[in-house]
């Protein structure tokens, strides 16, 4: 669902992906000094459209894609492999088949901005164990988060916070109770 607002004079366009929300307002291209982290990244992929979008066409091209992937990531060894895949995927992300994916592409459900999302919440929590102790997460707060995110919305559901609760403090008995007073 595509919706249009006047912002103070600008254009902002809000794509309504389901569970995600991307605004598109025209802003001043961040400096690339001033790289986002992948936190950041993870709730506002507009952001990371416009860091990338190097010439600021508004769309991008495989190869600003793969140049992107391969910074947002630091895996300059692997160019070849996200080459490879950015292409092998391009026709399944570029809907109009113009050569390039634009916000709107970007944005839309199934869209490259939706398995970016996926891509980086994997990522994000990839060093976590598989069973976190108490003490794992006293030091690793912020991935606390991500980790019990599990749709990936940037967002924590009071169903994700109930089912962190009960798993982080190993209380599946107190079920009800940590429900109540979330």
């Amino acid at each position: 669902i595509l919706k249009e607002n006047e912002v103070d004079s600008r254009r902002k366009i809000v794509f309504d992906c389901g569970n995600h929300t991307i605004e598109q307002t025209p802003s001043e291209k961040p400096k690339k000094k001033d790289k986002p982290s992948l936190e950041y990244w993870e709730t506002d992929l507009t952001a990371w459209f416009e860091y990338y979008d190097a010439d600021g066409s508004g769309a991008l091209s495989q190869q600003e894609i793969i140049d992107a992937m391969v910074d947002t990531f630091s895996v300059p060894q692997n160019r070849k492999k996200i080459a490879d895949v950015v292409r092998k995927y391009w026709n399944k992300n570029d809907f109009d088949e113009n050569g390039f994916i634009d916000i709107i592409e970007f944005g839309l459900p199934g869209g490259f901005g939706e398995k970016l999302r996926k891509v980086i919440h994997a990522h994000l929590i990839k060093d976590v164990p598989e069973k976190p102790s108490l003490s794992y997460w006293e030091n690793h707060m912020k991935l606390w988060f991500h980790y019990y995110d599990v749709d990936t919305s940037g967002h924590l559901s009071k169903n994700e916070i109930i089912d962190g609760l009960v798993d982080t403090f190993s209380a599946p008995q107190r079920r009800d109770t940590i429900a109540s007073v979330v």
